[in-house]
């Protein structure tokens, strides 16, 4: 039976956990919904018209089936088609056992035998694999049916993919570490306090600082400190109400006696913390232990500084993580993260640059000040914290643009742009330099250890976006190549023919127009309209090993000399079955000269054995050949071979095929070049 998974927020360091149920139903919200619906329209289906319920599944996105207590499939919608790769008729009275391996049908079955035996819903994660092949996370939501007996009478199940969303749930667990992380090792005290000014996080500083534990603290009223001679300040909870019920930044100085007996001057930035709809619904307490009037000064400008820089690093990181995710090429990759670093966190400019061959710098990406005489300046190759950020392969953090010695080439211009401080990350993947990602703020020393270490992990993630996007693409190009160097060959090889037998000099080519035409005409895919194509370019290959003087005789050939003619087919095949096609080209050129009702040749094989498209070569070929001249006769025009083969339609050639090739001439007005 599929392991039954509950998806679980764990909760930050000392935060309240939520109840089990309460987890599951925030997790299914899509899913339950669905289903009900569905439910709901099962129970009106009686008194719908016929096949109108069925086209209410049909729209739902989701995979959606109902079986009976046996276990078969009484109905689906075309998601749970498309899901299994079968149409509803190879579904419908049919079990998991019929259409699914053993070891996932024993899995399902068993999950289907616990429900039906303890009625109710059933909800659980798997990983499954598509018909497609993708694999894919997905969310099984059953519930049983009762009949009017009040008996079970089946189930029906909905598939939810949530392999996306679990994707941004890792991203944004991968986030809140990285902000956890910060929190608890940074000197600052922090304070968490929901709606009720319980306190529900304490970092590790604070812990020191009071000389409580976590565990001693969290939960409970914020009144209701143990071990502490003085547990409430009226000036701290004031500014803590404040912050909840006006929604605004508040402060508060006092000072406070610890669990140790000792007297903390305490300096605190409160925030307040909103929901996605912009709802107050907690605070954050930011503070310091000051001893005199310059610290606290100084600890309240930190303070706030590197709250605003640890929310700005980790905003940009989030962003940044969700267009590697999302960029198609490397330009896309690049510019859309430079506009992150400016949309999203804040900074007065971005851009990204590498070094070109001749050692001058090259701009690939840049947002924000858009000053030209800027990007002059780097360009011209003056701009030394680009060239050692990529020459030594580390961050340059430069707090003054303007009195920074690096910056004696282009600082000036910086400045004037605004740029006061900058960051310069090296792009490095597997070893390659691919350039450096330059930030700037308009705040001095805005770049401290914390956000660097963080924009530095961004800077690796956007290499290895750079590098991923070139393997693809690169490997993309190659097989571009292979298939242009592939069909070179196969015109070079449709060539040979020609010069050997001048009097149907284009046949080829011809056929191949009008076969790619008909191929078109009957919905075929591209890639395999390419290959009935080539296909036709050289199906006539095997004329090679027919003497010249037969190819090229004027007048009818006789019985023998036909019968020589008549090996080309099986010459063309062994020409080219050696050849590793994508596409069974040299099975199509065997087959071109059979006919449906296996009166062809060279072995008479029936429709049931023809490949599609054999059967529409068979039909061009036809058609080419009787409108073009021939040695032994004129041309007979394109209307005479039309009803050539509109008089073999249905058993010698295949009637769709033939309707097609028709309409090319007398409705699209198609003709041989």
């Amino acid at each position: 039976m599929p392991a039954m998974h509950k998806v679980i927020a764990l909760p930050a360091r000392g935060e309240r956990s939520q109840s089990a149920s309460a987890r599951d139903s925030a997790a299914l919200p899509d899913v339950e919904a669905q289903h009900r619906a569905l439910l709901a329209v099962m129970a009106a289906g009686a008194s719908l018209p016929e096949g109108v319920l069925q086209s209410l599944f049909d729209v739902i996105p989701n995979p959606f089936f109902v079986k009976d207590a046996a276990g078969r499939y009484l109905g689906c919608n075309s998601a749970f088609e498309r899901y299994l790769g079968m149409c509803r008729a190879q579904i419908v009275g049919k079990t998991v056992y019929d259409i699914s391996p053993q070891e996932l049908a024993d899995r399902y079955f068993a999950a289907d035998r616990a429900l039906l035996d303890h009625p109710g819903t059933q909800v659980y994660e798997a990983s499954v694999r598509w018909a497609d092949g993708s694999t894919r996370d997905v969310i099984f939501h059953k519930t049983t049916l009762l009949g009017a007996d009040g008996r079970v009478a089946g189930l029906t199940g909905i598939i939810v993919d949530i392999t996306e969303r679990k994707r941004m749930e890792q991203a944004l667990r991968r986030s809140e570490q990285q902000y956890r992380t910060l929190v608890e090792h940074i000197p600052d005290l922090i304070v968490r306090y929901d709606a009720e000014l319980r306190r529900i996080y304490v970092n590790p500083a604070w812990e020191k600082a009071s000389g409580l534990a976590a565990d001693e603290v969290v939960n409970l009223p914020i009144a209701d400190i143990p071990r502490v001679p003085q547990p409430v300040v009226n000036e701290y909870v004031a500014a803590l109400r404040l912050a909840l019920t006006s929604g605004t930044r508040q402060s508060a100085e006092f000072d406070w006696v610890n669990a140790r007996g000792e007297t903390l001057s305490l300096q605190y930035v409160i925030v307040p913390e909103c929901d996605q709809d912009g709802e107050v619904v907690g605070v954050l307490a930011v503070g310091r232990d000051v001893s005199d009037h310059a610290r606290t000064e100084v600890a309240l400008r930190d303070s706030e500084a590197h709250l605003r820089r640890v929310n700005r690093a980790l905003r940009t990181l989030s962003a940044g993580n969700e267009t590697l995710v999302r960029a198609t090429s490397e330009q896309e990759l690049l510019d859309q993260m430079c506009r992150v670093m400016v949309e999203v966190g804040g900074h007065v400019l971005a851009f990204i640059g590498d070094l070109a061959p001749n050692g001058r710098a090259e701009l690939r990406s840049w947002a924000g000040a858009d000053d030209p005489a800027l990007r002059a300046c780097v360009v011209a190759g003056i701009c030394r914290p680009l060239f050692e950020a990529i020459e030594f392969g580390r961050p340059v953090v430069i707090h003054d643009t303007a009195r920074d010695p690096l910056c004696n080439g282009c600082g000036g211009q910086f400045h004037a742009c605004g740029v006061s401080s900058n960051v310069i990350l090296p792009l490095q993947s597997e070893g390659e330099h691919l350039g450096a990602l330059s930030i700037g703020s308009d705040d001095l020393g805005a770049f401290d250890d914390d956000e660097v270490a963080l924009l530095t992990e961004l800077g690796g993630d956007l290499a290895y976006g750079i590098r991923a996007l070139r393997n693809r693409l690169g490997r993309e190009d190659g097989l571009r190549r292979v298939q242009t160097t592939m069909e070179a060959t196969i015109q070079a090889l449709a060539s040979t023919v020609e010069f050997r037998d001048p009097y149907t000099a284009g046949h080829q080519r011809r056929v191949a127009q009008l076969a790619r035409a008909i191929g078109r005409d009957m919905g075929l895919s591209d890639d395999s309209v390419n290959g009935l194509y080539l296909a036709a370019i050289v199906h006539d290959i095997g004329k090679i090993r027919v003497p010249a003087e037969v190819l090229t005789r004027p007048g009818r050939l006789s019985k023998l000399e036909f019968d020589i003619v008549k090996t080309h087919v099986e010459a063309g095949y062994d020409i080219l079955k050696a050849i590793d096609f994508p596409w069974p080209i040299a099975e199509i050129v065997r087959q071109h000269h059979e006919r449906l009702n296996g009166s062809g040749y060279p072995n008479g094989i029936a429709s049931a054995d023809l490949l599609l498209e054999s059967r529409i070569l068979a039909v061009a070929d036809v058609v080419e050949a009787i409108a073009s001249f021939r040695p032994y006769r004129p041309a007979l025009g394109v209307d005479t071979a039309l009803a050539e083969i509109e008089a073999g339609r249905g058993f010698l050639f295949d009637s769709d095929i033939v309707d097609a090739c028709i309409r090319q001439f007398r409705e699209k007005y198609f003709a041989f070049v």
